[in-house]
């Protein structure tokens, strides 16, 4: 009779069956690479089933807000998760990690999105999968005069809005089949900074606005004659 692995045995052995996954998705009018959760799942999942692990996701924190941009005032919703994951063994046992995600979206999908963040960032932790980020070692900074913590924290906030919302733009050329160098070509010819650089959420919203009214227009296609 073979002995049940308690939940832990069978977390290591998911690992040494995924041993790392690649960002095979590219950003490119952001500059970089990114891994989806479809491919994290279907990468991590087989193995989880293999050695019989269940994943249980609970959330604990939501938090959303309403941004309003563009003339038309229209509204973006961003939200913000906290969800506990309970990885379940063959035997019953368990273990619980934690992760947060993150996302904006223009229609009912906000919630979804950060979940799907969460979830991706919880397995990729949990079973140390490379990242192939730039170790935070490479750096190194010298410490300026302390600024008062009030005027720091908007850029940050607004920055974290701006990357959410390049998040849902790049989304959105995925579901509509468009270009992402085309669609960065023509958010810089609009604002005069690349998309990459762009800190003001309210802009690439707008933009994603009109490109889903009216994508020839703004990426300014011309109507081949019949």
């Amino acid at each position: 009779m073979t002995d049940t692995l308690t939940v832990q045995q069978a977390l290591v052995a998911v690992m040494r069956d995924v041993r790392a996954l690649e960002k095979g998705d590219r950003n490119n009018y952001a500059g970089f690479n990114f891994r989806g959760i479809d491919a994290t799942l279907n990468a991590i999942g087989p193995a989880l089933r293999d050695h019989g692990v269940v994943v249980l996701p609970e959330i604990l924190d939501q938090h959303g807000e309403l941004v309003e941009v563009g003339k038309d005032r229209s509204r973006m919703r961003m939200v913000t998760v906290q969800v506990r994951y309970t990885f379940v063994g063959p035997g019953g046992d368990s273990l619980v990690t934690s992760s947060v995600g993150e996302a904006m979206d223009s229609g009912d999908k906000a919630a979804p999105k950060a979940m799907s963040v969460a979830m991706r960032t919880a397995l990729l932790q949990t079973f140390a999968l490379p990242t192939q980020e730039k170790d935070p070692d490479e750096d190194t900074y010298e410490h300026a005069p302390s600024v008062p913590a009030q005027p720091a924290s908007q850029p940050r906030q607004e920055r974290t809005k701006a990357d959410a919302a390049r998040d849902s733009l790049l989304e959105h050329c995925t579901e509509k089949g468009l270009e992402p160098p085309k669609v960065a070509e023509a958010y810089a010819a609009r604002h005069n900074t690349s998309l990459r650089e762009e800190t003001n959420a309210d802009n690439i919203i707008a933009f994603m606005n009109d490109l889903e009214a009216d994508p020839d227009k703004v990426l300014g296609r011309k109507e081949v004659p019949a």
